[in-house]
């Protein structure tokens, strides 16, 4: 049965929008800390979520920006279905 407030089946496509064009999903807090720790440079980090932002303009935004050298590597949370990665502050 479909139920319209499964956050997975709502977001699915969503997520594969962005792990498509190389982003790499974090879940957890301990996630970001690691991914933002290690990046040498800038690092793009979208906060993808299902508000019509995200839906409506930051992914498809990414995708424009790459001709004007925004890289390929970049990485992504979904701050509405896993609110632990939003947990931690940054200093």
């Amino acid at each position: 049965m479909f139920n319209i407030f499964d956050q997975n089946l709502m977001i699915q496509r969503m997520r594969e929008e962005l792990t498509e064009h190389g982003f790499r999903e974090l879940r957890t807090a301990a996630e970001v800390d690691a991914a933002l720790g290690e990046a040498a440079g800038s690092t793009l980090l979208m906060i993808n979520s299902v508000c019509g932002c995200a839906a409506g303009a930051a992914r498809h935004a990414f995708d424009g920006a790459r001709p004007l050298g925004v890289s390929e590597d970049g990485v992504k949370q979904y701050r509405s279905h896993w609110p632990q990665t939003m947990a931690a502050k940054p200093e």
